[in-house]
């Protein structure tokens, strides 16, 4: 089994992931007009569907930003915490990894049910600031490596342009 991580400066990458935009307008990105339902592209249900739409895929650039707003009467909130509500990190992780899944999906050619991929590796996660009770978060990531078992994501969640949490991550095709 190749290894994807070879490579990687997980430093830079993250580096890169705070910077700029993953997805940049294109005639390609705005090309597919309709997405395919999350329940489709994901295995999640709510609760754990972390994600409300897919706006946006580049299959070039191999980015996708998909959104996600945060419910002021989610369950998680009343404990995270009490008087102060803040989204957890590990949450805006896992956003972060169903958008990647959701780009594999639309990078296989959209098949009729999900594909099965599980995290397997946090290579490297920064939270810059604090994601809020009713904020949107716009959820970008792209593809940085796949040998066609592994595939490596950098995602970043930005609320009204202002980055709050960037992740460089590894899932497994199972």
């Amino acid at each position: 089994m190749a290894d994807t991580s070879a490579a990687l400066d997980v430093t830079a990458a993250l580096a890169r992931l705070r910077r700029g935009g993953l997805l940049q307008p294109t005639a390609a990105s705005s090309a597919v007009v309709v997405f395919p339902p999350l329940e489709q592209m994901l295995p999640h249900r709510s609760p754990f569907l972390l994600l409300d739409r897919v706006q946006a895929w580049d299959p070039r650039q191999q980015a996708l930003l998909a959104q996600r707003r945060v419910d002021p009467e989610d369950p998680v909130l009343a404990g995270h915490f009490p008087g102060n509500p803040i989204y957890p990190g590990a949450l805006q992780g896992e956003a972060i990894a169903q958008a990647g899944q959701c780009l594999l999906h639309m990078a296989s050619g959209c098949p009729a049910t999900p594909l099965q991929v599980l995290a397997t590796r946090v290579f490297g996660a920064q939270f810059l600031g604090q994601v809020r009770p009713g904020e949107i978060m716009d959820i970008e990531v792209r593809l940085l490596d796949d040998n066609g078992m592994l595939a490596v994501f950098g995602g970043r969640i930005s609320v009204e342009g202002a980055v709050r949490s960037v992740v460089v991550m590894e899932g497994c095709r199972v």
